[in-house]
C-alpha cells in the first residue's frame, strides 16, 4: 500500500500540484490582461493582438490541463495501468505551451531590435536570439541570451545619462535581470526534474513544473508591458522634483524676478509628450 501511495504521489500527485499552480498563474495573467486593455487603450492594434494571442494560448492550454487532470483523477481513478500511458492531451498542451514561449521570446527579441536599430551588428545579434528562440529545447539558452543582450544594450544606453533618466534605465536593467533569472531557473528546474524522472523510471515530478512553466512566460511578458505606466510616472515625478526654478536677480513679493524671465517646472507640468505617452523601449 505504501508503494502505491508513493507511486501516485510522485506521478498524479505532482500533476495535481502543477495544475493548481498553473491555474493560479493563469489567474494572474488574466488580471494583467484586463489591466492592460483598460490602461493602455492607445496601444497599436498589433500589440493588442499580441496580448490577446498570449491570453488565448494560455486559456486553451489551461482548458487542456483541466482535461488531463479530469482523466487522471476521475476517468482513470481506479486504473493504475493508466499511469504508464500519457494522454494525447499532454502533447497538445505541450505544443501550445511552446508556441506561447516562442511568442513571448519573439516579443523580447523585437525589443532588442528596436534598441539596437542603429547598432552595427543589430541583425546578427537579433538573428542569434531568434535562432535560439526556435531551439527552445536548449534548456533556457534563449532566455539567458536575451537577458544578457537586454542588460548590455540598456547598460550602453545608460552611459551619458543623468538622474532621473539614469534611475529609470537602472530599474529596467534590474527588471530584465530578475526576469531572466526567473525564466532560466524555471527551465533548469524543469530539466533537472526531467533527468531525474528518466533515471528513476517510476516518477513524474516534472509535471509539477511542466504545467506551470509556460504560464511564467505569459506573466513576464504581460508585466513588461504593464510596467510602462509606472516607469513614466516615476520619470515625471523625479523630473518635477529635481528641476528647480532658476531666478536671475531678486524676487519680489509678487513672485516676479527683476532679471530675465524663467520657466518654473511644477509637478503638474507635462514632461513627456501627451499625445503619444509611450516611451520607446
Amino acid at each position: 500500500m505504501a508503494g502505491i501511495e508513493f507511486l501516485l504521489g510522485t506521478t498524479i500527485g505532482c500533476g495535481l500540484v502543477g495544475a493548481i499552480l498553473s491555474q493560479f498563474l493563469y489567474g494572474l495573467s488574466m488580471t494583467q490582461g484586463v489591466y492592460y486593455f483598460w490602461v493602455y487603450r492607445e496601444d497599436s492594434r498589433r500589440l493588442k493582438g499580441l496580448v490577446a494571442w498570449w491570453l488565448l494560448l494560455d486559456t486553451v492550454k489551461e482548458a487542456i490541463a483541466l482535461q488531463v487532470l479530469y482523466e487522471d483523477l476521475i476517468t482513470n481513478h481506479a486504473n493504475l495501468d493508466s499511469i504508464a500511458h500519457l494522454s494525447i492531451a499532454y502533447g497538445a498542451q505541450n505544443i501550445l505551451g511552446w508556441i506561447l514561449v516562442f511568442s513571448v521570446q519573439c516579443f523580447y527579441i523585437n525589443n532588442i531590435k528596436q534598441i539596437l536599430q542603429h547598432h552595427r551588428y543589430h541583425n546578427l545579434i537579433t538573428g542569434i536570439a531568434f535562432v535560439l528562440a526556435i531551439l527552445t529545447l536548449l534548456a533556457g539558452s534563449a532566455d539567458a541570451y536575451i537577458t544578457g543582450v537586454l542588460w548590455w544594450t540598456l547598460g550602453t544606453a545608460r552611459s551619458g545619462l543623468h538622474s532621473p533618466t539614469e534611475n529609470v534605465v537602472n530599474r529596467l536593467i534590474k527588471y530584465n535581470a530578475d526576469r531572466g533569472i526567473i525564466l532560466c531557473m524555471v527551465q533548469l528546474i524543469a530539466l533537472a526534474t526531467y533527468i531525474y524522472d528518466i533515471h528513476s523510471g517510476t516518477t513524474n515530478i516534472t509535471a509539477a513544473i511542466y504545467f506551470a512553466e509556460f504560464n511564467v512566460y505569459c506573466n513576464t511578458g504581460m508585466a513588461a508591458l504593464n510596467m510602462r505606466k509606472h516607469m513614466r510616472g516615476t520619470l515625471e515625478d523625479q523630473y518635477s522634483v529635481e528641476i528647480m526654478p532658476m531666478s536671475h536677480g531678486a524676487v519680489d513679493s509678487n513672485n516676479t524676478s527683476s532679471g530675465s524671465e524663467s520657466q518654473v517646472a511644477s509637478p503638474h507640468t507635462p514632461l513627456l509628450p501627451t499625445s503619444n505617452p509611450r516611451i520607446k523601449e
